[in-house]
């Protein structure tokens, strides 16, 4: 693995935290339906 730090180009850090707001979304959408699920 060659360390090529030219710097650590943004799209990389956008496409990370797209990531986990994604699996947040997820999370809390599942967690959502798990609540109306046991509310009703």
């Amino acid at each position: 693995m060659q360390r090529n730090k030219k710097r650590v180009s943004g799209l990389q850090i956008i496409i990370k935290i797209f990531v986990v707001l994604m699996l947040l979304l997820s999370l809390s959408g599942i967690l959502i339906t798990l609540i109306q699920v046991i509310a009703k």
